[in-house]
């Protein structure tokens, strides 16, 4: 679907059918105004457009395509590839790529995602302690004293120039800072053999399931709402804080797009129960 002005309805036509061949005349819908259309998946680069199907409930699965212009916008669904879409897809539909447990068998990647408060940071490094290594991750945000090892911190211009390089496999932005997902961190790990682990969002998930199809298990960490809202009150203040307040309800939903839940009340605990499982014990 597009949405242009009477008088350039026929290049626009020229345009798509030179860039997407794949997609037949009938498939084409041109209108006026983008956010009456009625979908289940919308893919554009425009916020304006996203946040009005978001919050309209027109489209059920609204996603922002990267671009220059719409990198600070956090919050919405965000991918940087058309294929990372269609697997977006495939897996809202519930069709997953199975990971299957193997004791000492090839590499893993292990891929985690939750809401804010869902002390991840401090899972990963459990996981760490058990023979996991950590995947090396780029971010443009403030150290913290209790952040768990494995961000390279680099400045906003540091941090464009690696993008523009191709040194990351993913990169994403969550409340005006950006990350991303070192290559040579996941090609290193898995040409030694070793088994990884790493913080995303649904994002980055996405596309490490994409990339690994199988030898990649998302883990969606869930806990107490308690503490996890003090744990966020505790650790940031002002807008952050009420960012990452804003989007945890539409955090939750990543949930049915990950592999298994991992709850992650007792750290420990959970660590020895996603080492057994990913090591097939």
């Amino acid at each position: 679907m597009t949405a242009v002005p009477d008088n350039v309805v026929k290049y626009r036509g020229s345009q798509l059918k030179r860039f997407f061949p794949e997609v037949g005349r009938n498939h084409v819908f041109y209108g006026s105004v983008k956010e009456r259309f009625i979908a289940d998946f919308s893919l554009d680069d425009s916020p304006d457009h996203i946040l009005a199907q978001y919050e309209s409930g027109a489209v059920k699965h609204p996603v922002i395509m990267r671009r220059p212009w719409n990198e600070d916008l956090s919050g919405i669904m965000s991918l940087t590839d058309y294929n990372d879409f269609l697997t977006f897809i495939k897996l809202v539909n519930g069709i997953k790529s199975s990971f299957e447990p193997k004791k000492n068998e090839g590499s893993r990647v292990v891929a985690m995602v939750g809401p804010a408060g869902s002390d991840k940071g401090r899972l990963v490094s459990a996981m760490i302690d058990r023979g996991f290594e950590r995947l090396p991750s780029y971010t443009t945000a403030e150290k913290r004293d209790d952040e768990p090892k494995g961000y390279i911190h680099v400045s906003v211009d540091e941090f464009r120039r690696l993008k523009d390089e191709g040194r990351f496999i993913e990169s994403t932005s969550y409340c005006m800072n950006y990350y991303g997902i070192s290559r040579t961190g996941v090609e290193d790990a898995l040409k030694y053999n070793q088994n990884i682990v790493t913080v995303v969002d649904i994002c980055g998930a996405v596309t490490l399931k994409r990339l690994f199809s199988e030898r990649c298990l998302t883990v969606y960490v869930t806990r107490d709402e308690t503490a996890v809202y003090q744990d966020i009150m505790a650790k940031h203040t002002g807008s952050e804080l009420i960012n990452r307040l804003r989007w945890l309800s539409a955090e939750k939903k990543n949930k049915e797009l990950c592999d298994i839940t991992v709850l992650n009340d007792d750290v420990a605990a959970a660590a020895d129960a996603l080492t057994n499982y990913i090591t097939g014990k």
